[in-house]
């Protein structure tokens, strides 16, 4: 440590800092040497050294330069960027564009990472999937660009290029299929419904959110009610006031009119008053309010206590008399009835004898008015009144309308795929939905093949045919109907986005990638596959790395380096990045050492997932009370929620349950479950046998299924993420239910039985009896 000396410049005896030609300095007067006026803004401060001019300036104005540097950079990066895509696009234009759309430091160095680490992503896309992003490609195609579009990324759901609405794992998610899927139950109404605003509470639904701010609204017009009455009588109740406003005037729309009207009349003298401000009053002078003046009568000129209302004007009850023939105060003054009954005098009104409403104008037929057209509308073909549609100069019903365009298709047979397909096209319940699909161009050409108008289709042909929702739902219904081979297409469509992925990818890099792909990523998945396994999450996660694989080598390109050259300060600076999905990587880098595709370096195990905190064993108990007892509850979900939650079975092994491993025996119901024989509980093993359950009526239902748990998707079983979702909504979160349900079964028997039970290895069954604490090693000895 330094020894305390005499400052040359203060003469204290403190730590000396600094040196100057007098002598060692302190630290306060190294800091008041260093203070003087900046010569580029002119403010007094510290000074941190010379500009480029060589003038003395503060640390701010040196911040500012070098951010105005940076800055500078971003722009040249992103216009190199858009002049390799787009030559003919003037330079000054594009700065232009990009100082209307990337205007903050923010969003342009946003902007600048992003084409960095994606060379292909202006040609490639998506582009919509980072805002910034996608208001500059829109700028520039605004401006003339000829090759710049703006590019979707695929749905996830749909397959379809669409505007993304938001992120759902790894990729987006359309409007529509966001709108569809994502449900969750409102904090107001407990519906299970599309979410609209999130608040401290909870999710609100559109409907209850509307309420809320009707409500609002509400209550600020009628505040201004009262402060405007408060004006005229001071000794007015608040209370008393908004509870006669909102008895007056309980919707927006006359509570506004009521409003204007309170604030346009003169409430201190007796005059003809609307009709909305004159029972406000009356309504207050019932409370015993003198101050304000009461509305005269239309006829008589008196003023009104109690309104009749009748010929569009306040009445007392005197002039707006009842009708001696409806009862009705509606009679003018003068008038034998009122103008309903004069108008009704040759008319005949009453109950219609089809729907029973009564007080309706009738017919002859004593039919009200709808139900006269109702009957007007009938079937050319069946005869039946129905909403109808024009087929080839005929008005049909939509079901006439649909056995006609699938008998134009499919001829009627007796067995075959032919034969499961009209079947389910004319089982269907949506006749109207089914029928427009039908008249689909590719849908009606796929269909004609199947029916014997051309060649076989085939997955060649289809996928010939683009990205369609429909033809993705035609794609499962052949499939499932026999008329096209399903037998490992998922492993062939991620072949199929794999070879399209790794053609951005320089020639070198694509090499090892395929291999990797090839030799690592294909095996296993065939392996699963013929093993009878749940391709879903093996395939996104394959899809998951690859995708991270494609960025890093990118990120590598960027900096002008390929995978041969990567280096282990490379992989640790990416693998530091913020972010889960960096880690993806790390299989792959660990492969390509191994292979000598990269130099040897030191990798970290891959992160494994959190261990979820196990549930409560009374919330365990609550919600197996409520699985039992609830029959609102779904039955579905009500068979899958107890397999989680009392035998700790996984969602992947339960969506794949088929209707084969379902048998009874001296009448209880037993599930294979893993190879081992499961007996189920009542109610339990009834419900099972209600499954599968059809949920919309659609062409999908119709097909015949093997799964017990069938998906939306023809021939396809449910996934365990929407299982997830299902169980969630219902209280059950399963991978916690699902630790409480193993601790507690393990506590209660041997490992090598829970391995047997459970469908776990015994290695597997050891472990979780050694985490609940429970120890059978003594057993034998202790009985």
């Amino acid at each position: 440590m330094t020894e305390p000396q005499r400052c040359a410049r203060c003469a204290r005896t403190v730590t000396l800092r600094g040196r100057t030609p007098e002598g060692r300095i302190c630290s306060a007067c190294c800091a008041a040497r260093q203070t003087g006026t900046c010569e580029r803004c002119g403010q007094q401060g510290r000074l941190v050294g010379r500009d480029p001019e060589q003038r003395r300036w503060c640390g701010r104005c040196r911040g500012r330069h070098q951010r105005g540097v940076e800055e500078d950079r971003w722009r040249q990066e992103v216009v190199a960027a858009v002049a390799a895509v787009e030559p003919g696009l003037p330079e000054g234009t594009v700065f232009g564009v990009l100082a209307e759309t990337a205007g903050s430091r923010r969003a342009l160095r946003w902007l600048a990472a992003h084409l960095a680490e994606r060379p292909g992503v202006l040609v490639e896309g998506p582009t919509s999937t980072l805002p910034v992003l996608d208001r500059f490609i829109r700028g520039l195609v605004a401006v003339g660009a000829k090759v710049l579009r703006v590019v979707h990324p695929p749905c996830d759901q749909c397959g379809r290029p669409m505007q993304p609405h938001a992120r759902r794992g790894r990729g987006w998610v359309c409007a529509a299929c966001w709108a569809r899927t994502t449900k969750l139950a409102c904090a107001e109404c407990g519906g299970i419904r599309r979410i609209a605003l999130r608040q401290p509470t909870g999710g609100v639904c559109a409907p209850c959110l509307r309420r809320q701010r009707t409500k609002i609204e509400l209550d600020a017009v009628t505040e201004a009610i009262v402060v405007a009455l408060g004006k005229v009588d001071h000794g007015l109740d608040r209370r008393t006031v908004a509870a006669t406003v909102a008895r007056v005037a309980p919707g927006l729309a006359r509570r506004r009119q009521l409003a204007a009207d309170v604030v346009a009349a003169n409430l201190n003298v007796p005059t003809h008053q609307p009709v909305l401000l004159a029972r406000l009053v009356a309504g207050l002078h019932g409370y015993g309010t003198t101050a304000l003046a009461a509305s005269l009568c239309h006829d008589c000129g008196r003023p009104v206590t109690k309104i009749g209302v009748g010929g569009g004007g306040v009445r007392c009850l005197p002039c707006a008399s009842q009708c001696p023939d409806c009862g009705r105060l509606s009679r003018r003054r003068n008038e034998a009835q009122c103008g309903r009954c004069r108008a009704d005098r040759h008319r005949h009104r009453g109950t219609c004898g089809d729907c029973d409403r009564a007080g309706l104008l009738l017919d002859e037929a004593l039919r009200c008015r709808a139900c006269r057209e109702r009957a007007t509308r009938i079937c050319d073909r069946c005869c039946g009144p129905a909403p109808l549609t024009r087929v080839d100069d005929e008005r049909l019903c939509w079901s006439c309308a649909l056995r006609q365009r699938v008998d134009a298709l499919l001829p009627e047979t007796d067995e075959g795929p032919t034969a499961v397909l009209r079947h389910a096209l004319l089982a269907t319940a949506n006749h109207r939905t089914t029928a427009r699909w039908l008249a689909r161009e590719p849908v009606t050409g796929v269909l004609g093949q199947v029916g014997g108008a051309g060649p076989a289709p085939t997955h060649e042909s289809l996928d010939a045919l683009g990205p369609s929702r429909s033809i993705e739902h035609l794609r499962d219904l052949l499939v499932a109907a026999g008329a096209l081979d399903g037998e490992g297409r998922t492993i062939v469509r991620f072949e199929a986005r794999a070879t399209g992925a790794l053609a951005a990818l320089d020639a070198a890099d694509r090499r090892v990638v395929r291999a990797w792909v090839t030799w690592r990523l294909l095996p296993r998945l065939r392996r699963l596959d013929e093993a009878g396994g749940d391709l879903t999450n093996s395939i996104g996660n394959a899809r998951a790395s690859l995708d991270e694989v494609i960025r890093f080598t990118g990120h590598l390109r960027a900096h002008g380096r390929g995978l041969r050259d990567c280096t282990q300060a490379d992989a640790e600076e990416w693998l530091i990045r913020p972010g889960a999905a960096r880690c993806k990587v790390i299989p792959f880098l660990a492969w390509a050492a191994k292979k000598r595709h990269l130099p040897p370096m030191a990798l970290p195990r891959p992160p494994g997932r959190a261990p979820a905190a196990f549930a409560d064993p009374e919330h365990r108990r609550a919600i197996a009370r409520r699985l039992v007892t609830d029959n609102s509850i779904a039955v579905a979900d009500r068979v899958a929620g107890a397999l989680v939650v009392l035998y700790g079975q996984p969602l992947t092994r339960i969506v794949g349950l088929r209707l084969t491993d379902v048998r009874y025996e001296q009448g209880r119901a037993i599930v294979t479950l893993a190879g081992y024989d499961l007996r189920l509980p009542e109610p339990f093993a009834t419900l099972v046998g209600d499954l599968p359950v059809r949920r919309r009526h659609g062409v999908t239902d119709q097909v015949d299924t093997q799964w017990l748990f069938p998906g939306d998707r023809a021939g396809q079983h449910l996934r365990s993420t929407n299982l997830a979702n299902r169980l969630r909504d219902i209280g059950i979160e399963p991978r916690q239910m699902r630790g409480a349900a193993l601790v507690q079964l393990s506590m209660e028997m041997l490992p090598a039985v829970l391995a047997e039970v459970v469908g776990v290895t015994p290695s597997t069954a050891a472990r979780w009896t050694n985490a609940s604490g429970g120890s059978w090693a003594n057993y034998a000895g202790s009985r």
